[in-house]
């Protein structure tokens, strides 16, 4: 084994990474001050870089223990850069937090849902005119469309049979889902001796979301979620930095196999509740069964990506010898099996949708084709036509060029999926992917990555006395 497995964590590449992040910094103050990018534009790029590296980091949790419960022996070299990668969960979920206490406090609008006001069946003339004047346009927020879309007839617009009619006369009560914002000036409104009166926006479906799509009960399990991932992440950390310190007693393993199996209960139930939570409610009025595993899928290639790129770049600095072609073999074929049940997914949600040809279901897809038509069509050719295309041979997996350039394209592509996502419910056709969603990703990506490398550096790259050691060494040899 390696004597050379004690990563040291140069300045040059804190200097980097720091720069990363100050670059990021000063492209997001420049579109902020200068008034080119809008709060909601902020807001929503936030979420989004939060969800991502947060999601990539909680994936590796995920992969220690699915390993760990499956007695897997061969990613025991791996798996130092993979507790390295779940650091990130805490600092990650620090930046969620603040998206989902600005919720509760209205420091923004990407949740329609959290504006009690639409959940009001009586309210007074003040509140309507106040309503009025700050969503004055009927911009999208939330999946809603325009008074001109809606006059035009385009939610109720049969794509694959070419028929207005037929849409008509299975359409739902636009009255009831609020899908446009209509003025009241010109409405009179009988008002109650208590001087409420009836509320032209009341809301029915979110009415009824109302018990679990609340501005507390969303913040409690937010608190939930990320406070259990990233104690579970803490403890597998810890207990895999003191077996080295140990006797390498199967006591060690044990306790990682007991926290593992504790993990992996409550990411079976949060990892579905999470996209529910961050990323499906911003289309409230939408809901998808299989949103949850798309989701999770899709951080889940993601994190493998990573962690391929990261192993291979310790190795051509002369660092982790011991991991092998059969090693980097097994995480190409997870990345290409999985980039095919992403598929799977991809494609069972949108051919249920398109074929029950739903209205409420449907704005989804018809929202995304028309306004983000390159990026919606782009997610196929990146995410699955290019691992399937060039993952397939053996020898495409045992190669480092090749899976460097694919995890880097892949990591892009699943950004691009959360940016679809995301984007629709929160700025609708004015999306932009600029200097500032650049600078975003840059922040994000330093600290994701100073992070990473300065819990390399804390312990050595190999895991020297798990009990599994011996067989990951001997791996396919």
């Amino acid at each position: 084994m390696s004597d050379n497995n004690k990563f040291e964590f140069t300045g040059k590449q804190k200097k980097t990474f720091l720069i990363m992040m100050v670059v990021g910094i000063i492209a997001v103050l420049i579109g902020l001050l200068a008034g080119s990018v809008s709060k909601q534009r902020f807001w929503a790029n936030l979420l989004l870089e939060s969800v991502f590296f947060t999601g990539i980091a909680a994936c590796a949790i995920f992969m220690i223990a699915a390993h760990q419960i499956g007695l897997a022996g061969w990613n025991i070299v791996v798996r130092r850069v993979t507790e390295s990668i779940t650091k990130f969960t805490l600092i990650g979920g620090l930046f969620i937090m603040v998206i989902v206490v600005g919720t509760a406090v209205g420091y923004h609008d990407l949740y329609h849902w959290s504006n009690n006001f639409l959940t009001e069946q009586q309210v007074t003339q003040a509140e309507i005119t106040e309503y009025e004047e700050h969503h004055a346009g009927g911009h999208h927020v939330g999946g809603h469309e325009t008074e001109e879309q809606h006059d035009n007839g385009e939610h109720k617009t049969n794509e694959h049979d070419g028929t207005k009619e037929d849409h008509e006369q299975n359409s739902f009560n636009t009255s009831e889902v609020n899908y446009i914002f209509t003025s009241t000036d010109d409405s009179t409104h009988a008002a109650s001796a208590d001087g409420l009166v009836e509320n032209p926006y009341y809301d029915k479906i979110l009415d009824g979301k109302e018990p679990y799509l609340n501005p507390p009960f969303f913040i409690l399990r937010a608190i939930i979620f990320l406070g259990l991932w990233s104690f579970i992440a803490y403890k597998l950390r810890r207990i895999s930095l003191a077996e080295d310190l140990g006797n390498g007693t199967d006591a060690w393993y044990m306790k990682t196999k007991f926290w593992s199996a504790i993990f992996l209960v409550i990411w079976a139930v949060t990892s579905s509740m999470m996209a529910w939570d961050w990323v499906m409610s911003l289309d409230p009025h939408w809901y998808s069964t299989l949103f949850g595993w798309y989701n999770f899928i899709s951080l889940w290639i993601t994190s493998m990506c990573v962690t391929v790129l990261l192993l291979i770049y310790l190795k051509s600095k002369g660092y982790i010898k011991e991991v092998n072609q059969n090693h980097l073999h097994d995480l190409g074929k997870y990345i290409f099996g999985f980039s095919i049940f992403w598929t799977y997914l991809w494609f069972s949600q949108f051919m249920l949708i398109w074929y029950a040809n739903i209205p409420e279901e449907t704005i989804y897809f018809l929202q995304r084709k028309r306004e983000y038509n390159p990026l919606f069509f782009g997610n196929l050719i990146i995410n699955f036509l290019m691992p399937f295309l060039v993952l397939m041979r053996r020898d495409a997996k045992r190669s480092l060029t090749v899976l460097t350039i694919m995890a880097v394209v892949l990591i892009i592509g699943h950004w691009n999926d959360f940016f679809v996502m995301i984007m629709p419910a929160t700025v609708g056709a004015d999306w932009h992917i600029s200097y500032f969603e650049v600078g975003m990703f840059l922040f994000f990506a330093g600290m994701f990555l100073y992070t990473v490398f300065y819990q390399l550096s804390k312990a050595s790259l190999i895991a020297v006395k798990h009990p599994f050691l011996k067989e990951s060494l001997g791996h396919h040899q």
